[in-house]
């Protein structure tokens, strides 16, 4: 059994965002190496749009607002995860109360429920060298499925060296899809380094395929795993 409190304050050009949140999760011992956790989120989420920072094609277009316009609502969100020490999937939803369905308050707060799906596995390929291939799916039935497809090497049990490939298809249907909007394919590059068994620090590099190739990506990753108490066993390295 877990809690804690989640925190966020995003700024994205006239969109900012701010949220906190209170956690809980429980594990499940389902056999000797399989568990599975739930988790569960709630909180308060503060949205805020800046019309005068947009700039406008048509001056009189009136769903563009002229004047900075809020909005505050209750949030949750839940999931599920599988693992043992080589595999592990999960199944989450997030903005489980998004209920927004005028156009007004889609743009302000710009939130409706988002599915995740996700999954792993550790290949030994030899003593020194070991391969974590995963996928991730990201759905919200208005735009093309995201699909992100992993592949990791993990050297000498410290030094993880891999990729990601990033695009969207069209794979479910819903009334609500726009079919307009394209993927925007893109490469992840990155890099992680265990420094310790509980310590990790790691670099990301985002390098897009489309008609916004002039943009890249920075991300700069800083972790710290807790012990359950002070017999627990961790894994070393941490493979997920």
């Amino acid at each position: 059994m877990g809690a804690g409190i989640h925190i966020v304050n995003d700024k994205l050009g006239a969109q900012a965002q701010k949220s906190a949140y209170g956690s809980y999760s429980y594990k499940l011992k389902l056999t000797n190496t399989l568990k599975l956790s739930f988790g569960l989120a709630m909180g308060i989420s503060y949205y805020s749009l800046n019309g005068q920072e947009l700039t406008k094609d048509d001056q009189n277009d009136p769903a563009i607002p002229t004047s900075t316009i809020n909005k505050t609502r209750f949030d949750s969100k839940a999931g599920l995860f599988l693992y043992n020490e080589r595999f592990y999937t999960g199944f989450s939803v997030a903005d489980l109360s998004s209920n927004i369905r005028k156009s007004a308050e889609l743009l302000v707060a710009g939130q409706v429920k988002h599915y995740y799906l996700t999954s792993g596995y550790v290949f030994d390929l030899n003593q020194n060298i070991k391969f974590k291939p995963s996928f991730l799916f990201k759905e919200d039935f208005r735009a093309p499925t995201n699909i992100d497809l992993n592949g990791f090497f993990l050297f000498n049990s410290k030094y993880w060296l891999g990729a990601t490939f990033r695009t969207g298809a069209n794979i479910l249907k819903s009334k609500d899809l726009d079919n307009t909007l394209r993927s925007r394919d893109a490469i992840v590059v990155m890099a992680d380094l265990n420094i310790t068994q509980s310590f990790r620090i790691g670099y990301a590099y985002t390098i897009t395929l489309t008609s916004l190739a002039n943009y890249t990506g920075h991300e700069i990753l800083i972790g710290y795993y807790f012990k359950e108490k002070t017999n627990s066993k961790m894994l070393t390295p941490r493979y997920f």
